[in-house]
């Protein structure tokens, strides 16, 4: 027998090439939806709390809503953003870091293109996009228009997030900056 790749999203929705009614999207899918219509069912089809939470998450990100964003997280969260050397514990610390960003990013707008999620654990694939206020590295960057992707692995306790770990390349996004040095771009 041959090995296949499965990604979690395609085994989670049922997205299996290779023989999509059988053995492994019955096994592996909580929800089975055959392949034609994935598209037409993936935002109807809800496995658990968690993911209806992540479905939630990034409009509450756009819309600044803070209060939002506060009640998806445990009071004993962590925050991590190991790009940025960001570690906030509990419900202040996440206040602090996203009252940052709001400040930096006025019009922060936060998409989700793939997300999903366990009774345990989850993953979302993202674009962030925003126009920059403000100096960064101490150049100043106000009015650029910035986009950059990266992953955020969550993990959930009681229905909430407990851990939020943000997975990035800076390096779009200095470029877009223009903060970018020439030693950083030439490096090998």
């Amino acid at each position: 027998m041959q090995a296949q790749h499965i990604s979690l999203s395609d085994r989670h929705w049922g997205r299996i090439s290779r023989n999509p009614s059988g053995y492994w999207a019955k096994k592996c899918s909580p929800v089975f939806v055959p392949e034609r219509d994935c598209t037409q069912y993936r935002r109807i089809l809800m496995v658990n709390d968690n993911e209806k939470l992540l479905v939630e998450y990034p409009a509450a990100w756009s819309a600044h809503d803070i209060e939002k964003i506060k009640s998806f997280f445990n009071e004993d969260c962590t925050y991590e953003d190991p790009t940025l050397g960001v570690q906030k514990q509990g419900k202040d610390g996440l206040l602090e870091f996203i009252s940052d960003i709001f400040e930096m990013q006025p019009d922060f707008h936060l998409e989700y293109q793939h997300c999903f999620a366990t009774d345990t654990h989850g993953a979302a694939l993202w674009t962030i996009s925003n126009t920059w206020n403000g100096h960064f590295h101490g150049v100043d960057c106000t009015g650029k228009r910035v986009s950059f992707s990266g992953v955020t692995l969550f993990e959930f306790k009681n229905g909430k997030i407990s851990r939020n770990t943000d997975y990035w390349d800076l390096t779009p996004l200095l470029a877009q900056l223009g903060v970018l040095t020439d030693e950083l771009r030439n490096c090998k």
